[in-house]
């Protein structure tokens, strides 16, 4: 059973996530809005899997007089981490993004296996 570990909310928000269990794997989708695939990464490490994406702030040239009337749209880092067990290793788990959604397919483990170390997870 996969289950979330604390947030960091940052300067950016938090990454709204739906975990489901299919036969045989589970499906994680998170929300991440105006991120590119290049500023979000995902990673595996002791059974944990953490995944972090990064927003630079825009700088819009406005001149001198130009100011905020409103301002919501943030930036900098989010972080979500899931417990997804150490017999996950990283060939169990694939990623990919789509329409600001990031979809993680985590397969079940047929056989418990000896934890890896450290792995980053290429998200297509």
């Amino acid at each position: 059973m996969i289950q979330s570990v604390g947030t960091d909310f940052g300067n950016a928000g938090y990454m709204r996530t739906d975990i489901k269990e299919r036969s045989g794997q589970y499906l994680i989708e998170m929300e991440c809005p105006g991120y590119n695939r290049e500023n979000i990464q995902a990673q595996l490490e002791k059974g944990y899997l953490t995944i972090k994406a990064l927003k630079n702030q825009e700088i819009a040239d406005g001149g001198e007089d130009t100011r905020y009337i409103l301002k919501e749209r943030r930036f900098g880092e989010m972080k979500r981490t899931f417990y997804v067990g150490e017999e996950i290793r990283h060939e169990d788990i694939s990623a990919s993004l789509k329409d600001g959604i990031l979809s993680i397919i985590i397969r079940k483990p047929e056989l418990a296996v000896e934890g890896e170390r450290r792995k980053l997870i290429d998200i297509q």
